[in-house]
């Protein structure tokens, strides 16, 4: 399990698998990264680098009540 910290120190779940040409994928609100896994599976195969991550509030990233805002989220 990585750790991102926010600008404003909300710790961030992420993980970052294989090598190539990056791609990020973004689970829209409510989501959390294990929605990715054979998507991760095929695009590595594939020859690219996956990050995905959960949101504040979702899956393994931290619990607050701070930043609950659109502009915060995105």
């Amino acid at each position: 399990m990585s750790i991102f910290k926010t600008s404003d120190n909300v710790e961030l779940n992420f993980h970052f698998y294989g090598t190539g040409k990056p791609l990020i994928l973004i689970t829209g609100f409510g989501g959390y990264q294990e929605v990715w896994t054979k998507q991760v599976s095929y695009l590595r195969k594939m020859g690219y680098s996956v990050l995905t991550y959960d949101h504040r509030n979702m899956g393994k990233s931290q619990r607050t009540a701070k930043g609950q805002s659109l502009e915060r989220l995105t």
